[in-house]
């Protein structure tokens, strides 16, 4: 399962990077909207998981571009890193 994790810090971002992809998945994350984006745009994700930290108004704009441009794309919006990979596995599960 390929994963694009959208968040505001990047020691989070590194803790959880690692933490997905010794789960198994194949994990990108940024902390920027804009190479979020783009990601959205260019990349095949099967997951976007969206942080707690990330502003309203950019997770709108996160769920529009999935609409427009990846809309098999599944949207998980996480509290925190200990959310993530409960919910990965449960989407897994699910495939």
């Amino acid at each position: 399962m390929k994963v694009l994790i959208a968040g505001r810090r990047q020691d989070l971002m590194d803790t959880t990077l690692a933490q997905v992809r010794n789960d198994g998945f194949e994990a990108v994350g940024h902390i920027e909207d804009e190479k979020i984006v783009e990601e959205l745009k260019i990349g095949s994700y099967d997951v976007l998981a969206i942080g707690d930290g990330v502003e309203p108004d950019s997770k709108v704009n996160f769920r529009q571009v999935v609409a427009d441009h990846s809309p098999d794309t599944r949207v998980l919006e996480i509290c925190g890193p200990d959310t993530l990979l409960p919910g990965l596995r449960k989407l897994r599960q699910n495939e």
